[in-house]
């Protein structure tokens, strides 16, 4: 896997993007969209189409790789069993999409037996990418320009903006962590990993607690965090992809401001 296969899947998800996910977003009729787990757990047409579609480009891509999607993968997958394997998110922020918001985007990740080697985040309202090659940096790509390299995140110890998804804890620690917060200048809920990743490779957040976890919401972001000189991991110190999916990950541009957020969360049930 090398930059110019990164460009290719580039290529393949602004294609998809433009052709099903943009015609349909802020046009879903009633019967395409339908609640999974929960009821603001949704899944759309354009879901549905834009994976299909992304599964077929990469196969032929690259014949022979494996390939998986949120909207088809089981329970018992084995993500370790391929030398390359396609992790597919084909909306994520379906809640946003389907509510006509434009916070969503498309991910893939690249994993080598199970270990996360590259991955892209395409947002299709913006036509822009953020791509991640391990050892390789992270890169920004615009429709139509070559693509610049991501800086890396600045290792002061501030604490300004934070991302907490209140609406996935429960009652109690959701009360906990806004009192753990409250001195914060800005606490957002973005609820949309495209987003939340996005913000913390460019430096707009410092940190950010997902819970929930999923592969194709994280080893992308994960890996562009590792490559900027972020730091993630629990308040254990567990750290991804040997987590829990109802662990709490927090994510943070350096170790010091990790440590900080941890310091602040003394107390809540985490």
């Amino acid at each position: 896997m090398n930059i110019t296969d990164l460009l290719a899947i580039a290529s393949l998800m602004h294609e998809v993007g433009q052709r099903i996910v943009m015609p349909r977003f802020g046009g879903l009729l009633a019967g395409e969209v339908r609640a999974k787990s929960a009821v603001d757990d949704l899944v759309t047409v354009a879901d549905i189409e834009a994976e299909a579609a992304l599964n077929d480009g990469l196969q032929k891509l690259f014949p022979g790789c494996g390939v998986i999607g949120e909207e088809s993968v089981t329970s018992d997958f084995d993500y370790a069993a391929d030398d390359i394997l396609f992790v597919i998110d084909p909306v994520d922020g379906t809640w946003p999409f389907a509510h006509g918001l434009p916070v969503f985007g498309i991910m893939i990740s690249v994993l080598a037996r199970g270990r996360a080697i590259g991955g892209l985040i395409h947002y299709p309202v913006t036509q822009e990418t953020l791509l991640v090659l391990r050892q390789g940096g992270v890169h920004k790509l615009r429709q139509g320009s070559a693509p610049t390299q991501l800086p890396m995140l600045k290792q002061d110890t501030s604490v300004i903006t934070g991302m907490i998804p209140l609406s996935l804890f429960d009652k109690a620690i959701r009360v906990e962590m806004m009192r753990a917060f409250g001195e914060l200048p800005r606490v957002v809920t973005v609820q949309c990993s495209a987003y939340e990743y996005r913000m913390l490779a460019e430096g707009q957040a410092d940190f950010g607690i997902s819970t929930a976890l999923k592969p194709w919401d994280h080893h992308t972001g994960q890996l562009m965090l590792c490559e900027l000189g972020g730091y993630s991991a629990t308040a254990k110190g567990d750290q991804w992809p040997n987590v829990q999916p109802h662990d709490r990950l927090i994510s943070a541009r350096n170790f010091a401001t990790w440590q900080a957020v941890v310091a602040m969360l003394d107390g809540c049930q985490l």
